[in-house]
């Protein structure tokens, strides 16, 4: 009966010989395109209540214990996203905040009104292009103003990535 066995598989294999195809398959990373589908959170601040939607790709940093912002990065991509808030009584630090960013950065562009400003420029140090929009928001209880800003920073090299990013993350901020 073994015998019979035997025979009938080696037929078998002889009759499939030259007729069995072998497919390799080769897993390679897949590529996501710098149009990925990016879902959004909302982010808000109760202290200096501002809010903003921050890419879902982005992890949210421990927020300090004063409760003044919080930092949110794409490590991957090496971006950062900051939304902050501070008191400030003089409109000279608002002064010395512009010249501070004007010799970081190759201002790109700048937008300024009386209660905001938009800077849009380049850091030559890192390679970083940066976005910011600062908001002076009035107390009428206080002779202190807040400060409110939100920054975006990212390589040069994935600004197709981000340009889009910003400008969700930047309207949606309030």
């Amino acid at each position: 009966m073994k015998l019979l066995k035997y025979i009938g598989l080696v037929t078998i294999l002889a009759a499939c010989k030259g007729r069995i195809e072998q497919e390799i398959i080769v897993a390679s990373p897949v590529d996501i395109s710098d149009n990925e589908i990016t879902n959004y959170v909302e982010y808000c601040n109760n202290r200096f209540d501002i809010c903003m939607n921050y890419p879902s790709n982005f992890n949210p940093e421990p927020e300090p214990t004063n409760g003044d912002g919080r930092v949110f990065s794409n490590k991957p991509d090496g971006a950062e996203i900051r939304i902050f808030g501070t008191t400030f009584s003089p409109r000279s630090q608002l002064e010395e905040i512009m010249q501070s960013m004007k010799k970081e950065l190759e201002i790109y562009n700048l937008k300024q009104d009386k209660n905001r400003i938009e800077v849009f420029g380049f850091n030559k140090e890192n390679n970083n292009l940066y976005h910011e929009i600062l908001i002076i928001k009035k107390q009428a209880k206080s002779k202190n103003d807040e400060l409110c800003s939100l920054s975006f920073t990212y390589p040069h090299a994935k600004r197709k990535k981000f340009k889009s990013y910003w400008r969700i993350i930047s309207n949606s901020f309030k």
